[in-house]
């Protein structure tokens, strides 16, 4: 028993009216409301009224008697048209009452709806498997395709829009595989990589792992590495071929490297330094004003205001908790007195520095004890 019958819109080859189409021989149906209407994919609105032509999606009316549909809208040309019986089960075509009479007819009508109905499912559940260079003509929702030319495989889906093979499987060669879309693997499912699974991806509900299992390192190759926040807007680590590689804390560069080694933008905190050689860095010539220098790094030369030829320092600015710093004469001609005790200097008396080669190193305790002395160099008289 057939429930469905697939025409091409070919008028002349149907019923030979614009737009009406017949099932005649398809199949059976009590009620207009049975008959659904599919234009190339989608299922068209049934109306018991007059058709609305300019409706979206297209209205049909349907003439039992003569089993043809309508349909309304411009006239059709091309295309494929589903007419389909779609036996209604919610209530039985005949009832009784107790001591009611039964009629042969009430049966046997209530017999075909039944009979319609399984027809109907079976055939619906049938789903059409095939394989050939072109895709078969008049599919269904679900039907499959082997396309035997490509290697592909397509199921023919419809949606609200239009009916369309759909790629279901990735195109593949004996090397290669081609995904257009996502992966979705779920939390713990691995992708391994490597004969012996070397090489492990996945996410385990909480964390997400690259797991190394196999001999030899992960290396990471490439002329510009980045790594970054989780949003993408910091960087972590920054590593350029031939240049520097920079370490982040929250975004600002702390740490660098360099052609002759390392640049620490600020403060470096070690628990017990070794070093084979400490240098300072050398800042520029400090001049007195007022008594006052502010430093800036752990090494300067200091001068008189104004060239004078003796000037007294009473005050170091720029001091954090835990710096040394050494300061030398600038000239020679010129004579500095760091003095003991008039302002944030504590030293064994007053020190002066009146060669390039006198120094005095300090060390900044606080904000209440200012800077301490801890070594003086008098080289020369």
């Amino acid at each position: 028993m057939a429930n469905q019958t697939n025409v091409k819109k070919l008028w002349s080859a149907n019923t030979g009216v614009a737009n009406t189409f017949s099932w005649s021989g398809g199949f059976e149906v009590f009620k207009s409301t049975e008959v659904e209407v599919y234009l190339d994919g989608p299922q068209l609105t049934y109306t018991a009224t007059t058709i609305n032509e300019s409706a979206t999606p297209r209205e049909y009316s349907v003439d039992i008697a003569n089993k043809t549909v309508h349909i309304g809208g411009a006239d059709l040309t091309t295309g494929d048209l589903v007419i389909k019986a779609n036996t209604d089960v919610t209530s039985a075509r005949a009832t009784y009452q107790g001591g009611s009479s039964v009629a042969s007819a009430d049966l046997n009508q209530n017999q075909d709806q039944l009979l319609r109905k399984l027809s109907e499912s079976k055939i619906a559940d049938e789903t059409s498997f095939s394989a050939s260079a072109t895709p078969p003509e008049n599919p269904n929702h679900g039907d499959i395709w082997f396309d035997s030319v490509s290697g592909r495989t397509y199921i023919y889906y419809v949606d609200i829009d239009s009916g369309q093979w759909v790629e279901g499987s990735p195109a593949f060669d004996s090397q290669h595989v081609t995904i257009t879309g996502d992966i979705n693997l779920p939390d713990n499912s691995k992708v391994n990589l490597g004969t012996g699974t070397d090489l492990q991806i996945y996410h385990n509900g909480v964390n997400s792992l690259i797991s190394d299992q196999g001999a030899g390192g992960i290396n990471i190759q490439g002329s510009h590495i980045n790594l970054l926040s989780p949003l993408g807007d910091k960087s972590l680590i920054n590593a350029e071929d031939g240049a520097a590689v920079a370490l982040y804390h929250n975004g600002t560069n702390r740490l660098e490297t360099t052609a002759s080694g390392v640049t620490i933008s600020t403060d470096l905190v070690v628990d017990n330094l070794k070093a084979k050689k400490i240098t300072l860095d050398m800042g520029g010539e400090l001049t007195i004003a007022s008594g006052i220098i502010t430093a800036t790094h752990s090494f300067h030369s200091v001068d008189t205001e104004s060239d004078a030829g003796s000037d007294d320092l009473v005050t170091i600015n720029g001091g954090t908790a835990g710096m040394l710093l050494t300061l030398r004469a600038a000239d020679n001609a010129r004579t500095v007195v760091v003095k003991d005790s008039t302002g944030n200097i504590r030293c064994g008396g007053d020190r002066t520095l009146d060669h390039s080669q006198d120094s005095i190193t300090l060390l900044y305790l606080d904000d209440t004890n200012g800077w301490v002395e801890t070594t003086f160099a008098n080289n020369t008289a």
